[in-house]
C-alpha cells in the first residue's frame, strides 16, 4: 500500500478492473466500421454488403410474402428488396421494404416485419403493402 492509501491489486485500484486506453484513431476507426448493432432500441439500415446477407434478407421477405398471400389468397411473386432496416431485440428485427408482382402485372411496394429470436426461430409479425402518398398539387 503507498502513502495515499489506494489498494492495488492485479484488477487495478480498490479492485476496479484495469480499463486499456484507446487513442482517438483507434476510436474512430472503430466508429467507421458498420457494426452489427451500433444502436440497442434502434433500427438503423442494414447494409447488405455480401450475397449471403443479400439472400438471407430476400429469403426473409419471401417468407413475409407467403404469410400475406396466405393471408389475403392473393399470388404476388418477390421481385427486389428496396431497404432492410435492423433493431436489436431478443435476437434482430428485421423492417423489409420490397416490391413484388401480382398474376395481372401488378406492381406492389410491401413493408414486413419479421423477428428472428435468439433461439434460431423466425417470426413474421407484420406484413402489409405501403400506401405511396400524393402531394395534395398533384391531381390524377
Amino acid at each position: 500500500m503507498d502513502s495515499t492509501g489506494d489498494k492495488k491489486s492485479k484488477n487495478g485500484v480498490d479492485g476496479i478492473p484495469n480499463i486499456p486506453v484507446i487513442t482517438r484513431e483507434q476510436l474512430r476507426d472503430y466508429y467507421r466500421r458498420p457494426q452489427s448493432c451500433p444502436i440497442v432500441g434502434g433500427s438503423p439500415p442494414f447494409l447488405i454488403c455480401d450475397e449471403g446477407n443479400k439472400q438471407r434478407m430476400t429469403d426473409l421477405a419471401k417468407r413475409c410474402l407467403q404469410v400475406y398471400n396466405d393471408q389475403n389468397e392473393k399470388r404476388f411473386e418477390f421481385l427486389k428488396l428496396l431497404n432492410v432496416e435492423r433493431q436489436c431485440v431478443a435476437g434482430s428485427k428485421f423492417y423489409i421494404t420490397f416490391t413484388a408482382r401480382s398474376a395481372d402485372n401488378a406492381f406492389e411496394i410491401f413493408c414486413g416485419h419479421v423477428w428472428h429470436k435468439i433461439d434460431d426461430t423466425i417470426q413474421v409479425t407484420r406484413i402489409a403493402t405501403k400506401q405511396l402518398s400524393i402531394p395534395s398539387f398533384i391531381h390524377i
